[in-house]
């Protein structure tokens, strides 16, 4: 690089940070081997993982073709929807820079086709090819690496119409599970996409993106959480759900920002995204942080975005520049030709290019920061109405947000038939019309926080479906340590043990699991899963009935009533029947605490409970069990 061009780019880059009181020098852009700003913890130590990051300052190119390093970049990625990928033609490395050139092509590009625009409402039937071309660097190297994931980028100079960005994202995948990870994308910035105002121009976008297998088929219906549309499980012409069976276009749900806000989205208006910025992400099995300019402006738990989802699918990194409005139109969830107004437009507004100085990835080696504890949660759900047949998506925030340990689980309070809810994901299936509450858990300090859905059915919905409930559905008490999921079920199923792997069957046993009643029809032992998908699951046990159809039916035994943690030291859970009474008994004999069970778990916070021997009092009707607890 030359030293007058070095110059002026670290005058440029201290004027940039100067407003967050930080310097840049050449030893800082070049040499730096830790994340910038308020990622670099002090106890983390880091490595640069090379096989995945470039100072773009190499000009011997492997292939003289493409004016970029082709064996850490992809040469030909996949085109896209309303515009194509010319690498060769749009990308070049020069004085220690990558520049991306998006181009207005007025012939058009015919191996890509899209409608001619929208008509009444709905994509036109006439396809006409593509105008724009652009580039995208897509990252070849195998596998994901949790870590850091920054970049030095400036946008392009016109607005609106391009998004600059810098994102992971992987291929999507077929997946028959129901609610499993079939796509995802972590958008570590996109640059002036929001809307064509110009009072929006500084708006940047830090979001994620997924697709889950789903039990139905889903449609997009854009009157609903307008201005943005949402995701609805079809109706079809006899007036039921199209459910099931899944494949690579029914049976998936698209989890999009917009319409699930707490899960996904950040923004962020203070930058200027003309100048040169440093965007960076944070990315581990728990959560994700984004940052510019070295500080924090987002967080959001990770439940769909791990690598362990699918680890023959790694989420790739990515540098592109992509065409936005008014130069594409959507039109009834699928892009479409611009109006012949804003093509004219576009002779005059492209080219357009954007900069990306490096991009680097720091991988944590270890880590002696102090443990922080958890010390609150609280639920969030998405802005999207759910229907039957149809997902919605619960976020714990939990604080505070520095918190050491933030893993969780999701249990069910009540409306078991109503709704379920994945215990890792907080995915939420609708099964029937109704009510249903959850509740979450956190691992550290055993907080929670409930949360109450309400499900309706579909317009033009005349007759019910049979909605599967999907695998890895909550159960009501974490009692088995397999990790299989299962709970004590229903406290309406008397005297039915709750299946466990450890456990060996008989023909003819009956167990509970996941709020069905199950009875093993073969001479095996029983070790699958009930309910399953497997066909060792379909072959081994046999549904004959649900445990919450008969809920209410039946009193409290002391053998449905758990008590947990035991010992407690800031929350206890206690499982009974709904509206049951349940004390807290001092040595003394004194009630220092009561609730009326408005669901199967009631919690109590003993944060306040000096440390000794507990009595805990469950009555249900005429009905008293006593069980044994510990304050520590």
């Amino acid at each position: 690089m030359k030293k007058k061009f070095f110059f002026t780019l670290v005058v440029i880059l201290f004027t940039t940070f100067n407003s967050i009181g930080q310097s840049f020098d050449e030893k800082s852009f070049e040499e730096r081997t830790r994340p910038y700003g308020e990622a670099d913890k002090p106890g983390i130590s880091w490595k640069i993982r090379w096989d995945r990051s470039d100072l773009f300052k190499n000009d011997n190119f492997p292939d003289p073709d493409f004016k970029y390093n082709t064996r850490i970049w992809t040469k030909t990625p996949e085109n896209v929807q309303s515009w194509v990928w010319r690498n060769k033609q749009n990308i070049e490395q020069r004085e220690g820079s990558l520049y991306i050139t998006a181009r207005y092509n007025e012939s058009g590009f015919p191996e890509k086709r899209v409608p001619d625009g929208c008509v009444n409402g709905n994509p036109s039937s006439t396809m006409v090819p593509v105008r724009f071309s652009s580039g995208m660097l897509r990252s070849t190297s195998p596998g994901f690496v949790y870590g850091y994931y920054e970049a030095a980028i400036k946008g392009s100079a016109g607005f609106p119409g391009v998004s600059p960005s810098f994102w992971l994202y992987n291929s999507i995948k077929s997946n028959s599970t129901v609610g499993k990870v079939r796509y995802q994308e972590i958008d570590v910035v996109e640059l002036t996409q929001e809307g064509t105002s110009q009072s929006t121009r500084k708006v940047m976008d830090h979001n994620l993106h997924a697709i889950t297998s789903a039990s139905s088929r889903q449609r997009f219906d854009s009157s609903l959480n307008s201005p943005v549309g949402a995701f609805i499980p079809a109706v079809d012409q006899n007036g039921g759900l199209s459910v099931g069976p899944i494949n690579s276009t029914a049976g998936r749900r698209w989890w999009r920002p917009k319409q699930n806000t707490a899960a996904e989205r950040n923004i962020t208006d203070e930058f200027e995204p003309r100048d040169i910025n440093i965007f960076g992400c944070l990315v581990t099995a728990q959560e994700i942080v984004w940052y510019v300019n070295g500080k924090e402006i987002g967080r959001k738990p990770n439940v769909l975005w791990q690598k362990e989802a699918d680890e023959s699918n790694p989420m790739r990194i990515t540098l592109s520049l992509g065409i936005r409005a008014p130069f594409n139109q959507f039109c009834s969830n699928r892009f479409v030709m611009p109006s012949p107004r804003e093509l004219e437009n576009a002779k005059d507004f492209f080219p357009q290019t954007m900069q990306v100085l490096y991009v680097k990835v720091f991988e944590p080696i270890s880590d002696t920061s102090p443990k922080i504890d958890v010390n609150n949660v609280v639920l969030k759900k998405s802005e999207v109405p759910l229907r039957v047949g149809g997902n919605t998506i619960i976020t714990p925030v939990i604080a505070p947000k520095e918190a050491t340990n933030k893993n969780f689980t999701f249990y069910s309070v009540s409306g078991m038939d109503v709704a379920r809810i994945d215990s890792k994901t907080g995915i939420v299936t609708a099964l029937k019309k109704g009510s249903a509450t959850f509740r979450v858990i956190t691992d550290d300090g055993n907080f929670f926080d409930d949360i109450t859905v309400t499900v309706n059915e579909n317009p033009r919905q005349t007759r019910n479906a049979n909605i599967p409930a999907p695998p890895g559905s909550a159960g009501l008490a974490p009692t088995d340590g397999d990790g299989d999921g299962g709970g004590d079920g229903d406290s309406s199923c008397e005297n039915v043990p709750v299946w466990r792997k450890s456990n060996t069957y008989t023909k003819g046993d009956k167990v509970q699991f996941n709020g069905k009643l199950y009875e093993l029809k073969n001479n095996s032992t029983g070790k699958c899963k009930p309910g399953g998908t497997s066909q060792c699951s379909r072959n081994q046990w046999k549904e004959i009935g649900s445990c919450a159809a008969r809920q209410g039916k039946e009193s409290i035994s002391s053998d449905k009533v758990q008590v947990y943690p035991n010992p407690s030291i800031n929350v206890v859970n206690i499982t009974s029947k709904k509206g049951s009474t349940i004390s807290i008994v001092n040595a003394n004999g004194q009630v220092v605490k009561t609730k009326a069970g408005e669901g199967e778990i009631i919690s109590f916070n003993t944060q306040n409970l000096a440390k000794g021997l507990y009595l805990i009092k469950i009555k249900n009707k005429k009905k008293v069990i006593t069980k044994k607890l510990i304050i520590d």
